[in-house]
Order: structure tokens, then C-alpha cells, then sequence
């Protein structure tokens, strides 16, 4: 692997409007040459021998100084180039060394992500950093910082700072995870470089986010499926909903409150989860049919209209569905606590749905192997990578038989 190269030079051939010349960083690597302007001087100022202002510069001194501490910068970061042992190429040196001189803060920083996030219609993902730019703040008493501030020990004031609340593990382990996902972007934005990387000492790991099972049995299901409310009511949809969740493989809230007629095809659910965005093909079971053929009777305009009262027609943009979706999901969540109540079922949300999908599955005799405990990892991902190894048919009748004698 070939290395780059560099020198600084009057560009000669070039005469600026005042009459002076540009003063460039020539970077050269595989025989391509890249120029990078760094300022201008007058020809007449300018020791061509040696590259630099001549002894009859006014700012002499100070100017020497500055091409030094350049010269240093980029012979500092071509060496963590090399170092890195892997291929790169002159646009990679440029794009560094124009970079280097950036300069945010760490909340202009996370309000950029922000807006970025927004920009492209992932709105869940804008308030987790919202969320953590708060705490921030808080912990601050509303005082910005630098990416350089962020060291071990401020972390481990950080943390304390939520234990004095105190807050719950799971939730200090949000912050933290997220802010280093903010640091990390800050490094690939040459923001800062990863020299100082605090998160190499300060553990994400050392927390413990192993979360309460809160998946129901077979039978507290059926009480679930028996329990009778007045059509078109709130309680009655979010009994539905609960049940359309858990008789298709636990599918999440915000994909169910975005199914569209269209989802259905042949019998078969087919939708893309929106957090991973993995395609999901399910046979949908006699009970999930039932749940449909109400709605379709209710609610159906068409193959781009939404199958359940959660959206409509009006909310059109990413934020309009965010709230929306949240604002349902609150109402389902209370609902549901209701039932939980007059069935003596601790604990119901819409998330117990798809937690009881895969423990009930494991209780049936569903191969691990197949379900991967389904969402009892704390890894989501390793359960995919099981998930997305089996045919359509596999889960089909594993779901078939989980569902049998509801």
C-alpha cells in the first residue's frame, strides 16, 4: 500500500485578483496529486527555494509558524493513515485534512443529528437523542461543551448524576449508549479523533438491562380472546389490537398502526418492521382473519388505505405519525391495563403481545432453534439472524400451532 505525501509550495502559476499567489498543500499519492489552499503571499515574499516567506515578509514569523503547526497536523494525521494498515485514497487524505479545522459543539452537534433524522422521517430515532441532549443539559445546568470534555470521568459523573434521581438501569444505559453513538458520529465526522476515545475504559456493558419477563401464559391469553366489549369501542380495538400483535408473531405497534390493506396478499401478512427493516411474510391464522374481515367491514378504502382507526388520510407527514402512533399507543397501553386488571394479568401492554409469542412458542415445543427465544434475547439481532434462516412454512406452522385452541 502505497503512502501519500506532501509539501507546501506557491502555486506560481496562479495569480489571484490583488495580484498575489495561492499558497497550497500539495498532497501526492499513486502519482494523483490533490491541491489544498492554506492561504496567499506575494511572489516577492516568498523563498521559492525552500518554500516558505522570505526574510522580507512583514509577518514573516508568525506565517512560519502557522505553515510549521499545518506541516505537523498533516504529518500527524498521514501517520495514523499508515498506521491504521488499511487502504485509503488521496480523496480520504483530503477529506480529513479539510475537515480537521472543523469545529461544533456537542449540542450543535446533536441538534445537526436531530434535524438530520428528521430530514429523513425517522422521527424515533431524533427523540432518543433529543432525549439524551436534555439530560445533558440538566446535567450542565444548561451549559454546552466540547467533544474534548467528554472524558472517563465525565462519564462517571454523568452516570452519577442519573443515580441521584434515580433512574433505572435500563434507562441510564439509554443515555450513556446514545452518547456514545453521538461521539462516534463525531469522529466520523472528523469532529474529534478517536486518540481519546473514553468509551474504550468507561463500559457500556457493566450495565444490567436484563428486563423483567413480561410474557403471559396460554391461558391468560384465552381469558384475553373471551372477554367481550361493545364494538367500536376503545377497549374492544385494543383488545384487537393486542391480539392481531400476538397472532402474528408478535409484530410491533408502530408496523401494525402503518398496515395497509395492501399489506395483505393471499392470505399472507407482508410488511417491513420499521426499526430493522426486515421483511416479514406471515400466513395469517383463522383468529387474525376474524380480526380483518371486522375492520375491512368498517374501515376499508381501498388497497392504500390503513387497516385499523389508528391513522388516516391526514397524517402525512413522519411527525403527524410519530405523535400519532405515540398517542394511541398510550391509549392502548391504559386500556389494556384495564383488562389486565379485571383479568388479574399484571403488567399488559402492547409489548407483552410479541414477548408471549415466543415464550408461549418455547412452552409448546417449538424448537428453540426456530423461535431463538424470539424476543427474550437481549441481542434482538441474534434472534433475526435465526428468524430470517428458516422458510415462510417453518414459521407457519409454528405459528398455527401456538394459536391452536385459542
Amino acid at each position: 500500500m502505497s503512502k501519500a505525501t506532501f509539501d507546501i509550495i506557491l502555486y506560481a502559476s496562479k495569480i489571484l485578483k490583488n495580484g498575489e499567489n495561492p499558497i497550497m498543500l500539495r498532497i501526492t499519492k499513486d502519482r494523483q496529486v490533490k491541491y489544498i489552499s492554506l492561504g496567499k503571499c506575494n511572489p516577492e515574499f516568498w523563498d521559492f527555494k525552500h518554500q516558505k516567506p522570505s526574510n522580507k515578509h512583514p509577518n514573516q514569523a508568525s506565517f512560519e509558524r502557522l505553515i510549521i503547526t499545518k506541516k505537523k497536523a498533516v504529518t500527524d494525521l498521514l501517520h495514523n493513515f499508515d498506521t491504521d494498515d488499511k487502504p485509503y485514497s488521496l480523496e480520504d487524505v483530503k477529506a480529513a485534512i479539510t475537515n480537521s479545522g472543523k469545529r461544533t459543539t456537542v449540542f450543535q452537534f446533536i441538534d445537526t443529528l436531530i434535524s438530520n433524522f428528521i430530514k429523513a422521517g425517522k422521527i424515533g430515532n431524533s427523540t432518543v437523542y433529543r432525549d439524551v441532549k436534555c439530560q445533558l443539559s440538566k446535567f450542565r445546568n444548561g451549559k454546552d461543551l466540547q467533544f474534548s470534555d467528554i472524558s472517563v470521568s465525565f462519564l462517571n459523573h454523568f452516570e452519577q448524576f442519573f443515580r441521584e434521581k434515580p433512574i433505572a438501569e435500563i434507562t441510564i444505559c439509554y443515555y450513556m449508549r446514545t452518547l456514545r453513538s453521538v461521539y462516534n458520529k463525531a469522529i466520523i465526522e472528523k469532529y474529534i479523533k478517536n486518540t481519546a476515545y473514553p468509551f474504550r475504559d468507561y463500559k457500556i456493558s457493566k450495565f444490567n438491562i436484563q428486563t423483567r419477563k413480561r410474557a403471559i401464559t396460554k391461558e391468560q391469553m384465552k381469558s384475553i380472546v373471551n372477554i367481550k366489549y361493545p364494538d367500536d369501542t376503545r377497549l374492544y380495538h385494543s383488545k384487537n389490537y393486542f391480539l392481531f400483535s400476538f397472532y402474528n408473531v408478535g409484530i410491533n405497534f408502530i408496523d401494525l398502526a402503518l398496515l395497509k390493506w395492501g399489506n395483505v396478499v393471499n392470505g399472507r401478512l407482508e410488511y417491513t418492521r420499521s426499526k430493522t427493516d426486515k421483511q416479514f411474510n406471515i400466513k395469517l391464522q383463522p383468529q387474525a382473519l376474524e380480526i380483518l374481515d371486522y375492520y375491512k367491514s368498517i374501515n376499508y378504502r381501498g388497497s392504500d388505505s390503513y387497516i385499523f382507526p389508528i391513522l388516516s388520510e391526514d397524517h402525512k407527514t413522519p411527525i403527524s405519525i410519530f405523535n400519532r402512533v405515540h398517542k394511541v399507543r398510550h391509549q392502548t397501553n391504559k386500556d389494556l391495563k384495564t383488562i389486565g386488571v379485571k383479568l388479574e394479568i399484571p403488567g399488559l401492554t402492547t409489548y407483552v403481545a410479541r414477548h408471549s409469542w415466543a415464550t408461549i412458542s418455547k412452552n409448546g415445543g417449538v424448537s428453540t432453534s426456530v423461535i431463538s427465544e424470539a424476543l427474550g434475547h437481549s441481542d434482538e439481532k441474534t434472534t433475526q439472524i435465526y428468524l430470517e434462516s428458516f422458510a415462510n412454512n417453518v414459521l407457519d406452522d409454528a405459528n398455527e400451532m401456538i394459536l391452536k385452541d385459542l
